[in-house]
């Protein structure tokens, strides 16, 4: 895991997220061996608010 700090554009603060990266496949397996996801999820409940703040509404 990855801990960094991202400038808001929106209204210059600083959003915290803890950062993993998932890899697939084995050594032998060559049409995985380069796939990496890498996801970003919140440090803090500030960084989470500011995030919900400008999630689109989801219609049902």
């Amino acid at each position: 895991m990855i801990a960094s700090s991202q400038e808001d554009p929106g209204d210059g603060g600083e959003l915290s997220f803890i950062s993993t990266a998932a890899t697939f496949g084995t050594p032998l397996d060559v049409t995985v061996a380069e796939l990496v996801i890498e996801s970003f999820y919140p440090a803090d409940e500030e960084t989470a608010r500011a995030l919900g703040a400008r999630a689109a509404p989801r219609s049902a």
